[in-house]
């Protein structure tokens, strides 16, 4: 041995010991598969060396193998956080679509209501609309009619007090009684040919009885018949009891007798029609003319 140099050799022990506690991380990082590798004993000098470095490059190749195994738990302990990490995820996300859900069928119900309320409204304002439409209506025919009945008074007494001067206003002007006796002749004959061709009353064309259109336009025709001799009755009566100053009251009373038919048939939309009623009236009035130039004469 050289001058100055000294021989050490270690003891198994404490080699085992020291090498045994491997990387930083301490001798619970390594797994116990990866066995340490075991010190080797040697000659002096240069073989020495050589397996000192022999040595050193298995314990880098055993800290590389026990750094992998490290990093392969660090991956399942990331790959198990992920896991629970999208677990946790899923699960919000299901808790809030299905809050999502109920806040949108209370909405969906909500306006349910507030649609169906708005619809009742929009009907039942249809509704009074409509009757408001019909009094105004009422109020207007009753206006028209107070303002007819009015004019008519004021005839009846110019007429009157024509009258009582002696004064007569021919509401046809004939030269004689024989000419307004052809006239009322030529009239009702006019009357009877309306009557016959079904000219004098208007009826609903569409009834029927038990499911039978027949059936019921047979019930038509027969409350048609009913009210139009009601009617004639009325104006036969009127031409009988004429006298020229009672002109207006008989026209009046025959208006109301074809109004009160048609009250009575609205149902069966049954009406004495306006070219007949207007024939029975120049009917009056020709019968009054004819009594007055009659007198005269």
């Amino acid at each position: 041995m050289p001058a100055g140099w000294q021989l050490w050799v270690p003891e198994a022990d404490s080699t085992t010991d020291a090498l045994a506690v491997g990387p930083a991380t301490g001798a619970s990082a390594v797994p116990d598969t990866a066995a340490v590798p075991p010190p080797r004993k040697g000659g002096l000098f240069g073989r020495r060396r050589s397996n000192a470095e022999s040595e050193a490059e298995e314990l880098r190749a055993w800290i590389a193998r026990t750094q992998g195994m490290d990093a392969a738990r660090v991956a399942d302990l990331v790959r198990q956080v992920e896991a629970e990490a999208a677990a946790l995820r899923e699960k919000a996300s299901a808790e809030a679509s299905e809050e999502a859900e109920g806040i949108l069928k209370d909405a969906r119900e909500t306006a349910k209501g507030i649609l169906d309320d708005a619809r009742r409204t929009a009907k039942e304002t249809e509704r009074v609309r409509k009757e408001a439409d019909r009094h105004r209506k009422d109020v207007f025919d009753a206006e028209r009619r107070l303002a007819e009945l009015q004019a008519q008074i004021v005839n009846a007494d110019e007429t009157a007090m024509l009258q009582e001067a002696g004064i007569y206003a021919y509401r046809h002007a004939l030269h004689d009684a024989i000419a307004y006796r052809s006239r009322l002749d030529t009239l009702q004959n006019e009357i009877k040919a309306l009557a016959r061709a079904g000219r004098a009353v208007q009826a609903a064309t569409d009834w029927t009885v038990n499911g039978s259109k027949r059936e019921g336009q047979k019930m038509v025709r027969d409350f048609s018949k009913l009210m139009l001799r009601a009617y004639n009755a009325e104006a036969d009566y009127a031409v009988r009891s004429m006298r020229p100053h009672r002109l207006s009251s008989l026209v009046d009373r025959l208006y109301k007798s074809r109004e009160t038919i048609a009250k009575l048939g609205a149902t069966m939309h049954i009406r004495i029609t306006d070219e007949y009623h207007y024939a029975r009236v120049r009917e009056l009035e020709l019968t009054a003319d004819f009594l007055q130039k009659k007198e005269e004469e």
